[in-house]
């Protein structure tokens, strides 16, 4: 099994999961290069039940020297319907080369969401980007101004975010619509 395919990835974690990835884009007119697509673990019959409204809310958290940005998604009502990723400006690929997704985020004009149940995908909504696409600008604009941090750095701001708001929900509130 490819550890580093990000289907792979998301069917290794119990429901109620999400992580984000580079992928090909699934339509000719999205040009050729990778975006960013969500990929939500999650149970079959709860997949089946999704409106398909999804709202995103992003932000960059300075904690210390370290800025944390949190990509929250809700996908349905209720703690349980939101999904809640972290993006590491400064982390590094396979290969040692910066993660470039932020600057991606915010070029793209859509974004892809896709759920896995217990077979496999089993659903994907895109939505557009151009209302986040200020927030993503903002954020890198930031960002790529700081210091360069580790992941052990990154971490331990996480923590301290998580004891502010040791619930999705808390994050999801503390979070301004984009």
């Amino acid at each position: 099994m490819n550890l580093a395919n990000p289907e792979n990835m998301i069917m290794m974690r119990p429901p109620g999961c999400a992580l984000f990835a580079k992928i090909s884009p699934s339509q000719p007119e999205m040009g050729n290069s990778p975006q960013v697509a969500f990929l939500i673990r999650e149970e079959s019959r709860r997949i089946r039940s999704l409106s398909g409204i999804v709202e995103v809310r992003a932000s960059l958290i300075l904690q210390e020297r370290v800025g944390l940005v949190p990509i929250l998604l809700q996908v349905a009502e209720g703690q349980e319907g939101i999904f809640e990723t972290w993006l590491n400006y400064f982390a590094k690929d396979a290969l040692g080369r910066k993660d470039t997704h932020l600057e991606t985020l915010a070029m793209q004009g859509e974004i892809r969401i896709l759920f896995y149940g217990r077979s496999g995908r089993e659903r994907s909504i895109m939505i557009s980007n151009e209302r986040l696409k200020p927030t993503w600008n903002a954020i890198l604009d930031k960002v790529s101004r700081m210091p360069e941090w580790g992941m052990l750095d990154f971490d331990a701001a996480r923590e301290k975010v998580y004891a502010g708001c040791p619930t999705v929900l808390d994050l999801w509130k503390l979070l301004s619509p984009a």
